[in-house]
């Protein structure tokens, strides 16, 4: 190979969308824990950057992005599970439960101004398989 051709690194590929049901297809239900994500997997499901996010750590990447604060009633909301990433819509029956089939998850949080940063827990759950709590960090846009 010629000397001056340069090897560009490639762009790690945004994960595929799927429903909650295909997202956990095949999966061992209770070893799954939602990944983090990148900005580019976020609008890709939101079309726009997230309003709100939910991170293990305080620096992290966000582990669920909401379109909207959850005492809005927003319109979706974005997990990464299974290496699939999985819209989440507000559950029948309202609050700040979102689902899509299997896939469940809620927030619970001490309310927190507009770029405050708060401790918060995200309920995380899929079917009657598992359901599990994280502690980690809320944080909505000015």
């Amino acid at each position: 190979a010629a000397d001056d051709i340069v090897s560009r690194p490639r762009a790690a590929e945004v994960a595929t969308l799927a429903s909650g049901e295909d997202a956990v297809a095949g999966a061992n239900v209770p070893t799954l824990d939602p990944a983090t994500m990148d900005d580019a997997e976020i609008t890709k499901v939101l079309g726009q950057p997230a309003e709100c996010t939910f991170r293990y750590t305080s620096s992290g990447k966000p582990v669920l992005a909401l379109k909207g604060a959850p005492a809005d009633n927003e319109e979706s909301a974005v997990l990464k599970v299974n290496g699939h990433l999985v819209e989440l819509r507000p559950a029948n029956g309202g609050g700040d439960r979102m689902e899509s089939g299997p896939v469940r998850t809620s927030l619970s949080l001490a309310s927190a101004a507009p770029g405050e940063k708060v401790e918060a827990q995200m309920h995380f759950e899929v079917g009657e398989s598992l359901q599990v709590g994280y502690d980690g960090y809320y944080q909505c846009e000015d």
